[in-house]
């Protein structure tokens, strides 16, 4: 009975550490098809004045949705999040929340600082802008 019992085990041990490590290898080689390129200098200003985090990356890193329709006749600005997909940074130690606002304040805009290439769900390739909200730059 023990030699049945150590076999069994033996069996159950191999296949949780097979599964352990593909699931180890799976998530590495998802991370390393994860490209981040910073332009040399400040791109182009974005529009939006507020963004919608929808999925945070890492401290200080999220990514959001731009306001795609602000209803103008409200005083109060009721927006809906339906506009581009951005990757948002900060060097301030901000973190983010999901479904956190953020606002471009006055005297700021946010800029595009590079792109952010990864494998979305359904192994799907996608590419976003990287923007920061920064001091406004004088043109």
């Amino acid at each position: 009975m023990n030699k049945n019992w150590a076999f069994i085990c033996g069996i159950a041990i191999g296949v949780i550490i097979a599964f352990v490590g593909l699931s180890i290898y799976n998530s590495q080689s998802r991370n390393s098809s994860d490209e981040v390129i910073y332009f040399d200098k400040l791109g182009d200003p974005i529009k939006e004045k507020s963004f919608k985090v929808f999925q945070v990356l890492e401290p200080g890193v999220a990514l959001v949705k731009g306001e795609g329709i602000t209803d103008y006749l409200n005083e109060n600005s009721f927006r809906l999040y339906f506009g581009p997909v951005y990757m948002l940074v900060n060097d301030e130690n901000k973190y983010y929340s999901d479904e956190e606002i953020v606002s471009v304040k006055s005297g700021e805009e946010a800029r595009k600082v590079g792109i952010f290439k990864y494998k979305a769900e359904g192994d799907i390739d996608k590419t976003v802008s990287i923007i920061k909200i920064i001091k406004k730059q004088e043109d």
